[in-house]
């Protein structure tokens, strides 16, 4: 083969790699973080995934009505979660979360209302 040929064959398939990759990942990894969907009724708490943002079970986690550290279910091998679980004292206050994507992670407050 003639080096003109090889260079063109490793630049068709360097350029598949890279849209192959591209479209492999998840749309949340381009997206602006989605705080969790937050569920509370009588002191129990779960938050829950949004638009492809994953729990981050790893996280220090904190409410500050919780009377229990958090429980998640649903981990992966990265510990990235479907939910995460508290009791409390009251349906009130603000949930300090971590959620993930399949490249980024990032942490917000997210106000507690419920019954």
């Amino acid at each position: 083969m003639r080096v003109s040929n090889v260079l063109g064959v490793v630049v068709v398939t360097s350029v598949i790699l890279a849209v192959a990759s591209m479209s492999s990942m998840s749309a949340a990894d381009s997206a602006s973080p989605s705080p969790p969907s937050i569920a509370c009724a009588g002191g129990k708490l779960t938050a829950s995934t949004v638009n492809g943002w994953r729990i981050n079970g790893a996280a220090p986690w904190k409410w500050d009505q919780a009377t229990t550290a958090p429980t998640f279910t649903n981990c992966d091998h990265d510990n990235h979660c479907d939910s995460a679980s508290f009791v409390g004292k009251a349906c009130t206050g603000t949930v300090k979360a971590y959620v993930c994507t399949s490249t980024t992670c990032t942490s917000m407050s997210v106000a507690v209302t419920g019954t």
